[in-house]
């Protein structure tokens, strides 16, 4: 990554803005029908236009006694198939993919496996007609309700089933929703995901189901295929792809793009661009007559060749390089902090239209409105064939726009209002994630029920979703979009009901309160600064309890090795790295910059595990955002404190400030030492944000001062000015002198650095000022100095009398939680060594019952252990040697890292490594001692492949795990009743041989 960059929009936005473009090559939904019904939760508070979809969790209703009359067709009976699937020799690849998939759903139901055959009159029993072979499609039938090409009827009558739609999707649909009413249900992608009832017998109702989808279209963005912000291997890249198709999405429609069509380049005609201090940006003048000519050419070729088209997709590039035009109304954008420039591409899409209306009378142009040209025009009066799409990447995220206290989120529904009222159709572009959140619990249930709603009544058919999918978290939200985009009637609480019994079987109800707590607490946050500023504000230590208890119920109530228990270690992934993010800024906020990265470092781990994971656990491209945003931040604060290097000044939170909206305080000279600051208000930086202060739209600059005391004993050293995290730009000065930067940094990305040592005074107060103009959007109400700020100095080897003692050992691990069988690190260091250490004699205690140790080496190049005693178990003995004066261990530093290994255990348990004495000697033979230190590692039941040994779970390996593998020898995944004996595979190889028998006699006799 580049340190510094020119821009004209923000890094952040700019990123945002090319994720945005990435995932919208697949766009809209719309609907016909009525959202769900809202219940209140109980408890919250009587605040106008807050309530909780989810209430009280509500066993689901017992199956109705069935009418002993009503028509049955049997499919399968006591295990011997009963019907047959039929399609035509001239069958489509949906109608094949329709039979297939039945085929396979049904025997991994039952066992039994049905043909397909193209000869109905050799079929005895049920005939399922698929598509083109149904005998009567009647497809008027369907008609008769709309004429959307995904429309489908399942008839089921006499001994026969006809599977029929208008179009392939249709037929395949048809047999999703066949295979639904029987009991699969495809919840989040592949086998986890996916609930298969066992049944013998499988009866369907007779019926004539015609359904015609709520949204005409049903496209979510990003979720065809899984991406990351680096290289990395997927274990299923196209995971959600069949996810999206069994839950009836139709990513085959577009709506909106980035650019204008036109292929001239800016190499080739700059000036046809824009111009921003001379020079061209990105964007084309649209004021230009060749641009118009040049884009309305081009829209016409492409409709020549896509004759059915209904709207060509164009909208500027990305970025904010628009300058100014005449074009352009008065509105100024608050969101944004400057004009819109609305008014200019509504008189240019107009244009358009005009030009290709002869041609093409009913085609209409679909553009993103968003940055700068989100609102209504103020003067222009749109062609009604525009369907802007409002992409509201710069509102905050977290609420629904039902949601009275966020005046930010009800704000889009006066901009739907105030485009209707233009006479246009409107579309909406929803973030189904937060975005430039890392991977934080956060589930959007709430807002997806009542923002579907509200577009529902809007009479808006016409969405676009994109989504980043992690499934731990974003699950229920996923799914009941997908359910709603189908059907906006259908009931939420039956859906929800439906979806947590099912997923979480016997931990339905924690794992409800555990969603439901999760919901309450965002819905009811009084905070909205973007990404994850607020989170540790929302999800306080009482919260993340109370979430905390109901996962840990939750896991007590779900069976070892079961789907169930799986899905639910999903969320405790996804749940620990939100603890071990929360406690890495928390860490990183109170300079504890060791712990920090101890954190940051269990939250990569914790990453990895979420990513190589299907489904996607944490979805990779969002993982990234750790490292875009945290990673040279925490890295950097670490070094400065380890190593030798030390802290000789925190910055304080809170500093004086004033604001110049207009700039040039310079010139009124806010940098002197000694102006008066009476009238300077008292503004905090690390433990508020801007939009907590009041000042979330401001845009401009503002001047910071505070001082402080630098001591005597540190003439003699270098000492920087560090900061971590400043929005945007900064200037600096110490005691009226102007510095400039040692290293550049970027805003909310990289740190900021100074070399002060030629201008500081010790003994006495120094003056630090910084300037800084907040001119882009770079998050949503951040700016100014947002992170910690140092005066540091680095590593020296400073005078000490012989028997000083060492401050104390430190241990590190790397995670505080970990699978059984997996590894973990452990990293043994000093901390505020008074003098140069040549050797060291560390012994360590660890639990042998619920660890191994597996390695030890040296983290300091010219350190070696020189010695190891490893035994007994549970016991470390290292002795550790520097080679050489140069490779002595002064100050802060990461000396040893030893590797442990969680062994496979049957109950969750914590282990405890502690140093239980430390012998440190200097160069003239002094020996002393250290204080203490200890980690505790929690290992997590299970095996890392495969199925756990003890099968009848009765809390130990013995004789009756091993029968009931005997019982079962030789079966395969091939076998009918594989989905009741494969808990005997105790190796996952997918089938049960002599390798499970042994590996389960080792147990017994262990």
């Amino acid at each position: 990554m580049k340190k510094s960059f020119s821009r004209k929009a923000s890094f952040f936005v700019c990123l945002l803005l090319l994720l945005s473009l990435f995932v919208s090559l697949v766009p809209p939904l719309a609907y016909a029908e009525e959202a769900g019904t809202q219940s209140d939760a109980e408890g919250n508070a009587p605040v106008a236009g807050i309530s909780n979809v989810m209430g009280e969790y509500l066993e689901p209703n017992e199956e109705s006694v069935e009418d002993p009359d009503a028509g049955k067709l049997e499919l399968v009976m006591e295990g011997e198939s009963r019907a047959a699937i039929v399609v035509t020799t001239t069958a489509t690849e949906l109608e094949k993919q329709a039979a297939q998939e039945l085929q396979s759903y049904l025997k991994r139901i039952s066992g039994t496996e049905l043909s397909i055959v193209t000869n109905a009159s050799a079929v005895t029993g049920t005939k399922i007609f698929v598509g083109s072979a149904a005998p009567d499609p009647d497809l008027d039938q369907i008609r008769q309700g709309g004429t959307d090409p995904d429309s489908f009827r399942l008839s089921v009558s006499g001994e026969s089933i006809q599977l029929v739609g208008l179009s392939g999707r249709g037929v395949l649909f048809a047999a999703y929703e066949l295979l639904e009413q029987i009991g699969i249900r495809w919840f989040a992608p592949g086998e986890i995901g996916t609930e298969i009832p066992s049944m013998q017998t499988i009866r369907v109702k007779e019926q004539n189901t015609i359904q015609h989808p709520g949204m005409t279209t049903r496209v979510v963005g990003g979720m065809e295929y899984l991406f990351a912000q680096t290289k990395m291997d997927f274990v299923d890249k196209f995971e959600g792809t069949p996810w999206l198709q069994h839950n009836r999405g139709n990513n085959t429609i577009r709506l909106s793009q980035h650019g204008l069509l036109c292929k001239i380049t800016v190499k080739e005609r700059p000036d046809l661009f824009v111009q921003v201090n001379g020079k061209p940006t990105s964007q084309f003048d649209v004021t230009k007559p060749e641009v118009l000519t040049c884009v309305v050419n081009e829209a016409l070729k492409y409709l020549e060749q896509n004759p059915n088209a209904k709207y060509i997709n164009m909208g500027p590039n990305d970025g904010d390089d628009f300058g100014t035009s005449d074009w352009d109304a008065v509105d100024y954008d608050p969101l944004m902090g400057s004009n819109s420039i609305t008014d200019r591409y509504v008189k240019f899409f107009n244009m358009v239209l005009e030009q290709i209306e002869p041609q093409y009378p009913d085609v209409g142009i679909a553009f993103l409105a968003y940055v700068r040209y989100m609102r209504a025009p103020v003067r222009e009066i749109p062609n009604p064939k525009l369907l802007p799409v409002i992409a509201p990447i710069s509102v905050e995220r977290i609420h629904s726009m039902e949601n009275d206290m966020s005046w930010e989120r009800t704000y889009l529904k006066g901009l739907i209002s105030d485009w209707k009222k233009l006479g246009v159709d409107v579309s909406f572009y929803t973030y189904m994630y937060n975005l430039a959140d890392p991977g934080m619990p956060f589930s959007m249930i709430n807002r997806t029920v009542e923002e579907i709603k509200h577009f529902r009544k809007e009479g808006m058919n016409q969405l676009v979703f994109e989504a980043l999918p992690s499934w731990a978290y974003q699950g229920p939200s996923l799914y009941l979009m997908s359910k709603l985009n189908w059907n906006p009637e259908l009931d939420v609480q039956e859906t929800l009901t439906d979806y947590f019994s099912k997923y979480y079987g016997p931990a339905a109800e924690p794992m409800w309160n555990h969603f439901r707590k999760l919901e309450d607490t965002f819905i009811h946050a009084d905070h909205y600064t973007g990404a994850v500023f607020d989170f540790s504000k929302i999800l306080t230590a009482e919260v993340m309890a109370a979430l905390e208890d109901t996962l840990v119920e939750a896991e007590g109530k779900a069976p070892a090795n079961s789907g169930y228990a799986e899905r639910i270690r999903m969320v405790r992934v996804a749940f620990d790295f939100g603890k071990a993010f929360t406690n890495m800024r928390n860490a990183y906020l109170k300079f504890d910059f060791v712990k920090a990265k101890q954190y940051y470092d269990e939250a990569k781990a914790l990453l990895t595990v979420a990513s190589f994971h299907s489904p996607v656990i944490i979805h990779p491209f969002a993982g990234g955002y750790l490292d875009l945003f945290w990673k040279y931040q925490i890295e950097q604060a670490y070094e400065r404190v380890t190593k030798g290097n030390k802290i000789i000044a925190e910055l304080p939170d809170e500093w004086l400030a004033m604001f110049i909206p207009g700039g040039n305080g310079e010139k009124l000279g806010l940098w002197k030492p000694g102006v008066g600051t009476q009238s300077w208000m008292k503004l905090k930086t690390y433990s508020d944000t801007w939009s907590n202060q009041g000042l979330r739209y401001y845009k401009g600059e503002v001047w910071y001062r505070t001082a402080v005391n630098v001591a005597d004993k540190y003439k003699d050293k270098p000492i920087k000015l560090w900061f971590g995290d400043i929005d945007e730009k900064p200037r600096v000065w110490v005691n009226g002198k102007e510095i400039q930067p040692k290293s550049k940094g970027i805003a909310m990305v990289m740190p900021w650095e100074y070399d002060v040592t030629s201008v500081i005074k010790f003994g006495q107060p120094n003056d630090i000022v910084v300037s800084i103009n907040n001119q882009y959007l770079d998050e949503l109400g951040t700016g100014g100095i947002v992170g910690p700020a140092i005066l540091w100095t680095t590593a020296s080897e400073p005078d000490g009398e012989p028997g000083t003692s060492i401050d104390k050992s430190i241990l590190t691990a790397n995670v505080t939680s970990i699978p059984a069988g997996a590894e973990f690190k452990v990293n043994y260091g000093l901390s505020d060594v008074s003098r140069a250490v040549y050797a060291q004699d560390i012994n360590f205690d660890y639990d042998p019952n619920v660890m191994e140790l597996v390695s030890a080496r040296p983290l300091i190049e010219g350190v070696a252990i020189v010695e190891t005693v490893k035994e007994p178990a549970g016991k470390l003995r290292l002795i550790v040697a520097s080679q050489g004066p140069e490779y002595a261990v002064t100050g802060n530093a990461q000396v040893i890292e030893v590797t442990f290994r969680a062994k496979n255990i049957l109950q969750t348990a914590s282990g405890v490594i502690s140093i239980t004495s430390v012998s440190l000697g200097d160069a003239q033979g002094n020996e002393f001692q250290t204080a203490l230190s200890s980690v505790t590692v929690e290992v997590t039941a299970g095996s890392t492949g495969g199925n756990h040994p003890d099968i009848n779970q009765d809390g130990k390996v013995s004789i009756g795990d091993l029968s009931f593998v005997a019982a079962h020898y030789g079966k395969d995944s091939s076998s009918p009743n594989w989905e009741q004996v494969k808990k005997a595979d105790i190796n996952g190889d997918g089938k049960i041989d002599i390798l499970d028998l042994a590996a389960v006699a080792k147990k017994i006799v262990e």
